[in-house]
């Protein structure tokens, strides 16, 4: 969980830019994440205002977890 209390300047402006462009897009399912281009904006504009490496892979198993995918099929 990012706490935002701490951060300012350019990185929070960054942060409310993405949030003002991905706001109004729709979300897929949980199970979808891995593809939900979305996801994966959000994923990358974070990433790239913190200064964090390319986290697509967490996504991508995340997505593969039984709570999420309802299923033991997307684990093997």
């Amino acid at each position: 969980m990012l706490d935002a209390r701490g951060i300012g300047g350019p990185t929070l402006t960054k942060l409310a830019a993405a949030y003002d462009r991905l706001a109004a897009q729709r979300l897929r399912a949980l199970p979808d994440m891995a593809g939900d281009e979305t996801r994966i904006a959000i994923d990358e504009a974070v990433a790239q205002a913190l200064g964090l490496p390319d986290f697509g892979i967490l996504r991508e198993l995340l997505s593969r977890e039984p709570i999420v995918c309802v299923t033991m099929d997307r684990l093997l």
